[in-house]
């Protein structure tokens, strides 16, 4: 994780010495001590939350979660999508294990039609009541 502990002490001293200060002037020293502590948690623990947070959105945008190895293996296969779905059209059109409903061989269909009847109605129930 970036930067060290010393962000979040310094992140939790701050809420301390805040909420001690407005919380004294209401409150005895004892109760206004007891909620600094709790801001300081709070505060600690939410800076590592956020510190994680940044760090994740950082590395999504540079790339940096993938190995070098599987970057090139995931976009080649985007670049390849296109390709390799236009030779499964072809093959289909020439007539090759062809799927009775789509016209693409079986064992690479993405997706079968299903008319909506049989979305909406559930097995072993009449529709006509």
């Amino acid at each position: 994780m970036s930067g060290s502990w010393r962000i979040n002490a310094i992140l939790g001293l701050t809420a301390f010495i805040l909420s001690f200060v407005l919380s004294f002037v209401n409150n005895t020293w004892l109760t206004s001590l007891f909620r600094a502590l709790i801001g300081f948690v709070l505060f600690f623990v939410l800076g590592y939350l956020l510190r994680f947070i940044f760090q994740q959105l950082n590395s999504r945008k540079s790339g940096e979660e993938l190995p070098p190895q599987r970057k090139i293996q995931q976009f080649g296969a985007k670049v390849n999508a296109p390709i390799q779905e236009h030779s499964l059209r072809q093959e289909a059109v020439k007539g090759k294990e062809k799927n009775d409903t789509t016209g693409l061989p079986k064992e690479n269909a993405i997706f079968q039609a299903i008319s909506l009847d049989a979305l909406h109605t559930k097995k072993g129930s009449d529709r006509s009541n």
